[in-house]
């Protein structure tokens, strides 16, 4: 026999590519710490720029509005409902007729015409149409009955024929082998 082929060093090869992949991890961890670092100098810069913008910082501005949110919201609450409380629609009151009151009425009453109208037209013009489909059939049958093509008693040739028909003849006795048996 002859001599065993050498096999490869498997865990050596697998030792190598975790060692490998361990300082890869380490290299990718310092650079991810440093963008860290670059992003959080940028978020500060941000902030101070947009807190200048307000001429405060934003916890000052965010107490400030919800200070004066507090103040206004309730005085506002109290003011609309009131309103809404003491509220009296006298457009409809019919007792004592307003000028808004009027005005709404003349409206609906304009209105109401308007749509009588445009009723009345389109029932006069659908039933003028009804009328015209219904008596379309008889026009049509009245218009062939005249025509030549249609009537044979406006024909000429056929009236000519009704006048003089041909005299048809027939040899009789030509037809005897037909009706005669020999018996």
């Amino acid at each position: 026999m002859g001599a065993r082929p050498q096999q490869p060093d498997y865990a050596g090869m697998a030792q190598n590519a975790i060692n490998q992949a361990l300082d890869r991890q380490k290299e990718l961890a310092k650079d991810i710490q440093k963008r860290a670092e670059t992003y959080e100098g940028k978020r500060e810069a941000s902030q101070a720029e947009l807190s200048s913008l307000f001429g405060r910082s934003g916890p000052e501005a965010l107490k400030a509005y919800e200070a004066k949110f507090g103040a206004e919201i309730p005085a506002l609450k109290t003011e609309y409902e009131t309103k809404q409380q003491t509220f009296k629609p006298s457009i409809l009151d019919l007792q004592s007729p307003t000028s808004s009151f009027n005005l709404l009425a003349d409206v609906l009453r304009g209105s109401a015409g308007e749509y009588g109208r445009a009723m009345d037209q389109a029932s006069t013009r659908a039933s003028s149409r009804l009328y015209e489909a219904l008596a379309a059939p008889a026009a049509g049958f009245e218009a062939i009955a005249n025509r030549p093509a249609f009537n044979k008693l406006y024909d000429p040739t056929y009236m000519e024929l009704a006048k003089k028909p041909p005299t048809v003849t027939s040899d009789v006795d030509s037809f005897k082998q037909l009706y005669t048996y020999n018996v």
